[in-house]
């Protein structure tokens, strides 16, 4: 009995080693906040509500729903869907889950600021600009103000030599300070000709 578990193991092992097709590389350009802002068509504060896996073509993908409470650039929704590579499908005979490096991840109940890109094939759904970088969760700092976590450092601004947000030793700023900024490069981008 374990000979044949571990000869179905080896096999399933060896398929998935010669069928797994193309592997590509994701090499992330580092964007600041206002290029991030700039390069995004809808900019929304909100909560996720849904996360699903789904096949599109041969590619699986997390649809993730978002419930806009705030929309900082673009046309208003009451909700997104955001579309994400990778995801899981249990629902096979084998499940099958794709891992995509640099892809952001989004979770049910999740409250966060989302810079997106609309999908030029699906008008109503999005993608996340930048990938990781276009997602910004909010949390609560222990005196439950509503925070974003900046951990990864972000390069200055183009034509500045300074981070585009000042951080603060715990990597974070308030949602207001962080909602102002995206409102400055919002305004100062519709202002230029």
């Amino acid at each position: 009995m374990v000979h044949h578990v571990r000869n179905r193991l080896g096999m399933a092992i060896g398929v998935t080693l010669l069928l797994g097709g193309t592997t590509w590389a994701t090499q992330l350009v580092p964007l600041s906040e206002a290029e991030l802002a700039q390069r995004s068509s809808l900019i929304v504060i909100g909560q996720c509500t849904e996360v699903r896996s789904a096949w599109m073509g041969r590619r699986l993908m997390t649809l993730a729903t978002v419930a806009v409470r705030e929309t900082l650039k673009g046309e208003p929704h009451a909700q997104v869907t955001v579309v994400i590579p990778g995801g899981i499908d249990a629902q096979r005979p084998v499940p099958v889950a794709a891992v995509v490096a640099g892809a952001p991840q989004l979770s049910p109940a999740e409250e966060v600021v989302l810079f997106l890109s609309a999908r030029p094939d699906e008008p109503d759904r999005y993608t996340v600009t930048g990938w990781e970088q276009g997602k910004f969760s909010i949390l609560k700092d222990e005196q439950g103000t509503q925070v974003i976590a900046l951990g990864r450092r972000r390069p200055p601004a183009p034509g500045t030599s300074e981070p585009t947000v000042s951080r603060n030793p715990a990597g974070t700023l308030t949602l207001p300070k962080f909602r102002a900024s995206i409102l400055r490069w919002v305004e100062g981008r519709s202002a230029q000709p």
